[in-house]
C-alpha cells in the first residue's frame, strides 16, 4: 500500500497574478509591513512560484513565466516556508543571502556588533556579547 500527501501552496501564485496578492497585502495587512516588507512579500511569492513552476506544476507555468522567475529560492512548496526564509535572511544582515532586498537595519547593526565583539583581541568576547544579549532582551 502506497499513500502520499500532495498538499501544497502552489494554487496562490501557479496562474494568479502576482501583483494582485501583493496590492491586497499592503492594503489589508499594511500594519505588518515594517516586519515583512512588500518587496519581501513579492519575494516570497515569486519564490514559491519558482518552487512550483520548476517542481510540482511544470506544465502549468509557460516558458516566458518561468524566465523571469529567481533561479535560487527554498525547496518548499509552502509559502510560510518561503516568508520565513526571506524573513530571516533579511533579519541576518548579510545583503549577498538577502536575495537583494534590504537587510533589517536592527538585524545589520546586531550582526555588525557581534561580529566586532568575535574579533576583538582581548578575548571579551563572549562577556561582551552576553551583557548587550541581556540588555537587549531584559
Amino acid at each position: 500500500m502506497v499513500g502520499g500527501v500532495f498538499a501544497h501552496d502552489c494554487d496562490l501564485v501557479v496562474g494568479k497574478n502576482i501583483e494582485g496578492t501583493l496590492s491586497n497585502y499592503t492594503t489589508n495587512y499594511a500594519k505588518y509591513l515594517t516586519v515583512i516588507p512588500a518587496t519581501a512579500f513579492k519575494q516570497a511569492l515569486l519564490n514559491l512560484k519558482a518552487y512550483c513552476c520548476s517542481q510540482i506544476v511544470p506544465t502549468s507555468c509557460t516558458q516566458a513565466e518561468k524566465n523571469i522567475l529567481p533561479s535560487l529560492y527554498p525547496e518548499s512548496a509552502y509559502f510560510f516556508d518561503d516568508l520565513v526564509d526571506v524573513t530571516m535572511r533579511r533579519l541576518d544582515g548579510i545583503p549577498t543571502l538577502a536575495y537583494g532586498l534590504d537587510v533589517d537595519p536592527t538585524g545589520l547593526a546586531r550582526r555588525t556588533y557581534i561580529t566586532q565583539a568575535a574579533d576583538d583581541p582581548t578575548g571579551v568576547q563572549a562577556m561582551t556579547i552576553e551583557k548587550t544579549y541581556t540588555e537587549y532582551r531584559t
